[in-house]
């Protein structure tokens, strides 16, 4: 018997430790995912005025640059929209 409280115990305090590592990890990802949208739209705003500001020849002279650029952000932006679909189904790709 006394053995039996003893697992049950330690399930408890298993299951309190999975769920305080859920909420660290919840709590982690959505400090990230603030930081993440401030610094971009930091980044994006400074890149945005310069390249108003260019002349037209500097921009295209970017072209390629700049559409991977791009290209790299929607499929980032793509892979977090993700995440709120069906995360079960998201592959992860090594670069």
């Amino acid at each position: 018997m006394k053995k039996l409280k003893q697992g049950k115990l330690i399930e408890e305090i298993q299951q309190i430790r999975s769920t305080n590592s859920d909420l660290t990890s919840t709590a982690r990802a959505i400090t990230m995912m603030w930081k993440l949208n401030k610094e971009t739209n930091s980044i994006f705003s400074e890149l945005d005025l310069l390249l108003t500001i260019n002349p037209e020849g500097e921009n295209i002279k970017m072209k390629k640059g700049l559409i991977k650029v791009g290209k790299d952000l929607i499929e980032k932006g793509q892979r977090l929209i993700d995440y709120t679909n069906n995360s079960a189904n998201i592959i992860i790709e090594e670069e």
